[in-house]
């Protein structure tokens, strides 16, 4: 008779766990699906205005790891992991171009986002309030900046690279080009 309530009691710890695994996944994609995303055409904080197809280069990471805590990898791989992909410190001064803003509008989280891409194909998720404040993002180095011509050049030097490791050009090869891209 014991061994009978042993069982039942632990068939109604498993009901009450899976109870509480339900509850929170209710919970968490209710938050989610609850928030409301709105596309933005632009973006003005602390006396800048970023718009779609800007570029802004990161600055120092502020996470304690040494990551940057509002900067992550974005699009399909954002669903792929549960927790977040934040880049490396190995990523400051690296050029980022705008592709998307949005907003998020819901009582309990409130900021603005935009989606970006580099020199690859990656896209990436970047908190513009929290980044900004953190001093994660640089601002433009100057009045008057080409948005193409600047992250054209880093296109370029990063498909050199790509050309170089391959064996397609030479180290002098490389050197020669590499040189050539940055004094233009």
């Amino acid at each position: 008779m014991a061994r009978g309530k042993e069982e039942i009691i632990i068939k109604l710890n498993k009901m009450r766990k899976n109870y509480i695994i339900l509850l929170l996944l209710a919970f968490t994609t209710s938050a989610v699906i609850s928030q409301k995303k709105i596309k933005l055409k632009s973006y003005a904080e602390n006396g800048v205005t970023y718009k779609k197809g800007d570029v802004f280069w990161l600055g120092e990471p502020s996470g304690e790891d040494g990551k940057y805590q509002f900067v992550r990898i974005g699009g399909w791989m954002q669903n792929v992991r549960s927790k977040g992909m934040y880049l490396s410190a190995m990523n400051i001064d690296r050029p980022f171009k705008i592709k998307k803003l949005f907003k998020y509008d819901d009582p309990r989280w409130k900021s603005v986002h935009a989606s970006v891409g580099s020199y690859n194909s990656t896209n990436y998720r970047v908190d513009l309030d929290n980044a900004i404040a953190n001093g994660e993002i640089k601002q433009s180095k100057g009045e008057g900046e080409v948005v193409s011509n600047s992250i054209g050049k880093y296109e370029k030097l990063a498909k050199l690279k790509e050309l170089l490791d391959s064996g397609v050009l030479t180290q002098e090869e490389f050197d020669s080009e590499k040189k050539k891209i940055l004094n233009n």
